[in-house]
Parts: C-alpha cells; structure tokens; sequence
C-alpha cells in the first residue's frame, strides 16, 4: 500500500490517545495471550523437531530472505513477541514526542506516517502470527496423531501463503534492537507530506521518506482501523471477535495435542468443538478480507 494509498484512507481527524491506546492493546494481547500460548506449544513439542512441510516450506522462505540465522525461521518468529514488546515501547515514546493531541492528514509528516504505518504492521504482524502458529500446530499435531483435520477455506490458505513474504520481510523490522528503530524513526524526514508534490518530495528525500520500505513490502490497507464510519467499526469488531476466536481455536487444539500425546488419540467431543471454533473463524475472516478487497478498490 503506498504512502498515498495510506494517508488518503485516514479519518479527517485523528486523536494521539487513538494510537497510544492501539499500542497498549497490541501490547496486552501479546503479553496476555500470545506470549502464554507460544509457550504452551513450545512445552507441548518440546524436545520435537517441526516435520511437517508447512514448516519446511517457511523455513526454506524464511532463509531466503533473512539469511546468515543458526536457528531455523519457524524459532525464530515464535520468539519474536518479546521482541516486539520492546519496540513498542519505542513507538509509544514517539507517538507523545511526535504527535500533538489532534492531528490531521492535511498536516502531516513522512516521520510521523513512518510511526503510524510501523504500529499497523506491528499489529497485522501478530494477527498473521496466530494465524500461522494455528496452522503450524495443526500440521506437526497431524503427525504424531489423530489429530483434527485444519478446517480452514481456500481463501484463509491462500492468505496465509500469499502474505508470507511480507510477514517474514517483517519479521525483520518487529524484532530489530530498540536502539535501531529509534534511529530510523530519526532519519525518517520530518518534511511535510503533500499527495500533489509527492512524486518530488520522492526524487528530493529518497529513501528518508519511507526508511524500512513498509509501503514498498506491504500491500494491505495497513490504515483501515484510523478510517472513520460505522462500517469501519464494525471491522474493528470482526478484528476482535476473530483473534477472541483464533485464542480459543490455539487453546484447544493444544489440549488435543497433549491429549494425543498421552492417550494416542483426542475425544470426539473435543475435535466438534474445534470444528465449531472454525467455521466461526473462517466466516469472521471472510468479512474481514472482503472489507480490505472493498477498501483497497476506494482509496
């Protein structure tokens, strides 16, 4: 999505407390959930190398692009939520140094856009780390059992594949020192962005416009959640109800796992539930993906 793309999508008033909040929601739900979870699955498949071809095709994209690493690419992202802790305190410092109570598109600059787009990959980092932790425990779960079969939709496979560039293209920005990302968010031009002279300002600030190339490496609409209007609180909700149902989904199929584990087989009972679990996913994602196509179209 580019910087254009973004700004233009930006409600015609904005708050600071809106980003300070959406940092401190992000931060809760990796200290809250994910965190916990990553480490229920890493006691589950402790001592157990990843076997299934889910992981081995990641791991041999994730080398591609991020080269020179001991441990392999799959690890590596289940460490990544602690990392990204520490960047958010770094965006929360900047988000008070940067940004005045109410801010407009109209007035707006490269480093502050720099700072918001980094906080919304952040966010759609973590929402695509669940999705492929789900996936991931499916897969090596069908390996050592009889394990409930991933009842996911072409459309959710085929979102999880075709963003797996940018997540691991991410992976590199979420996970960098503090230190690091302060010094990008300083090099980033505080020049004021202007859509009618932007193709100039590109040729004249160069990179300094868009340092860590987000708009360049992510094409989703990164901005939505800063859209104003009903329909668009009611994607916030769908974002909710589907990571509230994601959490639940990872927490079963761990159960199962253990169950398998130590019985050789899960209960009936339990697999209907996870079946239940997704298809309410499957039909969340669906709206959430169809409101992303539709909006893309619009701006």
């Amino acid at each position: 999505m580019s910087i254009v793309e973004f700004v233009r999508g930006f409600a015609p008033v904005q708050e600071r407390k809106d980003l300070l909040n959406r940092t401190v929601e992000l931060e809760k739900e990796i200290q809250e959930s994910l965190i916990p979870l990553i480490q229920d699955f890493n006691e589950v498949f402790e001592g157990i190398e990843f076997k299934s071809k889910f992981a081995k095709d990641f791991d041999t994209a994730f080398n591609y692009v991020v080269q020179g690493q001991r441990q392999s690419g799959t690890t590596l992202v289940l460490q990544s939520p602690r990392a990204i802790l520490d960047n958010l305190l770094v965006v929360e410092t900047e988000i008070k140094r940067l940004f005045s109570p109410t801010f407009t598109p109209a007035k707006i600059t490269y480093n502050r856009i720099q700072v918001i787009q980094y906080l919304m990959a952040l966010s759609w980092y973590t929402r695509y780390l669940r999705k492929f932790i789900i996936k991931l425990l499916a897969e090596e779960s069908a390996l050592t059992g009889n394990a409930s079969k991933l009842d996911w939709t072409r459309a959710q496979t085929e979102w999880l594949n075709d963003n797996r560039r940018a997540f691991i293209k991410m992976y590199q920005y979420a996970t960098m020192r503090p230190a690091n990302l302060k010094a990008i968010f300083n090099e980033t031009s505080s020049a004021e962005f202007d859509e009618a002279t932007f193709e100039v300002a590109q040729k004249q600030l160069g990179p300094n416009i868009d340092p860590m190339n987000i708009s360049g490496f992510m094409g989703n609409p990164l901005n939505i959640t800063l859209a104003a209007g009903k329909s668009y609180i009611e994607f916030r909700y769908w974002l909710a109800n589907e990571r509230k149902e994601e959490v639940e989904n990872l927490q079963l199929r761990l159960q199962e796992a253990r169950e398998i584990q130590q019985n050789d087989g899960s209960s009936p009972a339990l697999q209907k539930i996870i079946k239940v679990t997704e298809e309410r996913i499957a039909k969340l994602t669906y709206r959430i993906n169809s409101f992303e196509e539709q909006y893309l179209a619009e701006v």
